[in-house]
Order: structure tokens, then sequence, then C-alpha cells
């Protein structure tokens, strides 16, 4: 299931699993925003045992590197990590140049929101791949 506050089930009717990597995501209407929406991380897949009655509840259902313990909505989320976890080590770096020099260095095989600036300098290392996004604009 998807969990966000722009998944309400005013604005999405149904998701079913197509196979092992494809979720079908089905509208109540057409949203040429729904691609941006998706893509936020704010936007997630839950185990189907994180939605209750009257609330969605994910912390006993997490499966990534860290499980979410605590959470104030729009405030804090208190993380503890997984020991379940079989991936690599997860860091957040707020810096965001420490994290474009741990990109270049192999320090961290990856970063969000680098600075524009940094792009060019790694789209010139070997084994670095820099992927960028437009992001949706609306005005009101």
């Amino acid at each position: 299931m998807l969990a966000a506050s722009a998944f309400s089930p005013d604005t999405v009717t149904g998701v079913t699993a197509v196979d092992e990597d494809t979720l079908r995501i089905t509208t109540a209407e057409p949203d040429p925003l729904r691609p941006a929406r998706l893509s936020t991380p704010n936007a997630e897949v839950l185990a189907p045992g994180a939605y209750g009655e009257s609330a969605t509840a994910p912390q006993a259902t997490c499966t990534g590197p860290f499980t979410n313990r605590r959470e104030v909505p729009r405030r804090s989320v208190r993380l503890e990590r997984n020991a379940s976890y079989g991936g690599g080590e997860v860091r957040f770096v707020t810096d965001a140049t420490l994290r474009t020099t741990q990109i270049q260095t192999g320090e961290a095989q990856i970063s969000r929101r680098t600075p524009i600036t940094s792009f060019h300098a790694l789209q010139e290392l070997d084994g670095v791949t820099v992927e960028t996004a437009e992001l949706s604009h609306t005005r009101s």
C-alpha cells in the first residue's frame, strides 16, 4: 500500500501488485502531477500490516536500514537501526558539499540534492552516474 497525504482513498482507489517489482496504481481521476507525487520521499510502499482501521502505523513493519520508533507528524521521526537489515551502512549527511566530496572520494555511493555547481565535476568521474529530474511547477 502507499502512504502519504497525497495518496488518500479520495485520490487513489486501488493498488495492485502486478509482479515482484511493479505496482499498478488506480486513481479516481486523471492527475498530471501523479508521477511527481510518486517520486517524493514521502510516498512509500508499506507492508499490509502497517494499515490499521483508523490509522497507518508503520513502526512494526519496517524492513529497511532503520525502523521507525516514534513519529511526531510534521515535526520529527525517531529512527533505530534495524539489526535485520542486510544492506550497507546508511548515514544522513546534511552538508551538501560534504555529500559531493563523499561521492568524489568513493566514501558514498548515493547522494540526493547535490549542489548543481558540482554536477559537471561529478559527471567527469569514472564510475559516477549523475541523474537529474525536472520537478513539476504549478501556479495558483
